[in-house]
């Protein structure tokens, strides 16, 4: 079990970025929240994203990740989305073109997208299009936004105080659900003995049943 040095508090959103670095080397690092790895077969690639970079900077690392998994015919894909914010779902999606050149993936039942509650915006409308482009299974608890609503920032700015204001201009529906939330297709929630502990249940049950095929 990892533990925490002496003093130091865990975030949220590192609670789990040794646990994934114990399981996946390293191969293509934007920053600590885009990066890809995978164990020493190179069969499984994991796709750390938890937040969004310039579309241009996206491409280059997708075509970087479509070279890994060509040259190493890895079979299992997992998209890690938990905890991240949102940007321009776009980007996401040029990340999702690139994917679906990849033959040797297992498209019937070897991708897997991670959710959770910090799952907001353009993440959420991601790991439902991801749902549905790259047949990925959601795994984890359900997203903190709703799959039907609207997105997309306007703004002005008031002539007397000059106060900006903002608002979501544009109605999206990302499946038909009237839901509160995107639920995953298996759900398995945290304890806050997970989070001091560094334990990933999530994780560990889409590497448990890759291992089960």
């Amino acid at each position: 079990m990892l533990q925490l040095e002496p003093g130091k508090s865990l975030k949220p959103d590192q609670a789990f970025s040794a646990s994934t670095d114990s399981i996946f080397l390293r191969k293509k690092q934007l920053s600590d929240d885009l990066w890809f790895g995978s164990p020493e077969d190179n069969k499984t690639v994991y796709v750390r994203f938890h937040r969004y970079p310039t579309i241009k900077n996206m491409e280059s690392f997708a075509d970087d990740l479509l070279k890994f998994i060509n040259n190493n015919h890895s079979e299992n894909l997992i998209i890690d989305l938990r905890d991240n914010h949102g940007g321009d779902f776009f980007v996401g999606l040029r990340l999702a073109q690139r994917l679906v050149l990849a033959d040797s993936i297992n498209w019937k039942s070897g991708v897997y997208v991670l959710i959770n509650n910090v799952t907001f915006s353009a993440a959420m409308s991601n790991a439902a299009q991801f749902q549905q482009l790259l047949n990925a299974k959601l795994v984890g608890e359900p997203t903190g936004a709703r799959p039907s609503g609207y997105q997309d920032m306007g703004s002005f700015t008031l002539p007397n105080s000059q106060l900006e204001l903002t608002w979501s201009k544009r109605l999206y529906r990302f499946n038909d659900s009237q839901k509160d939330a995107l639920y995953p297709d298996v759900t398995i929630k945290l304890s806050i003995n997970d989070y001091i502990n560094r334990k990933d249940p999530q994780l560990l049950w889409i590497l448990n049943d890759i291992r089960s095929k």
